[in-house]
C-alpha cells in the first residue's frame, strides 16, 4: 500500500531518511516506502502452491498466415525462393520448409 497524506499519518523526526509513518510502515519524504533498520522489503512475487499446467510437447506452432495468402501470392513467393509452383499446399510445404 502506497502512503497516502490525505489519510491518518505521524512525522518522523530525526536522523534518518523515513518522515512518515502509516499504517505501520514507513515512508520517505516523497511518499515512497522506506524500510528502517531490521525490517525486511515486502515481496509482491506470488509463491506457487503447485503447478498448474505440464507441458509435454516441447514444439510451439506459429500462425505464419500461408494459408491466408492468394495462391497468386503464393505462386510468387515460391518463384522467388527457385521452386515451381505446383499447387497451393505444396507451395505452403515448400515456403514452411525453407
Amino acid at each position: 500500500m502506497a502512503f497516502n497524506p490525505k489519510k491518518p499519518h505521524g512525522q518522523v523526526f530525526g536522523m534518518t531518511q523515513a518522515k512518515f509513518y502509516q499504517n505501520g510502515k514507513h515512508y520517505d519524504s516523497g511518499g515512497n516506502r522506506f524500510y528502517m533498520d531490521g525490517e525486511e522489503p515486502e515481496t509482491d512475487i506470488p509463491v506457487l502452491e503447485e503447478v498448474v499446467e505440464t507441458v509435454t510437447d516441447n514444439t510451439v506452432q506459429v500462425d505464419d498466415g500461408l494459408e491466408t495468402l492468394h495462391w497468386k501470392n503464393l505462386k510468387t513467393m515460391v518463384e522467388e525462393k527457385g521452386g515451381d509452383w505446383v499447387n497451393k499446399e505444396e507451395a505452403i510445404a515448400f515456403l514452411r520448409a525453407a
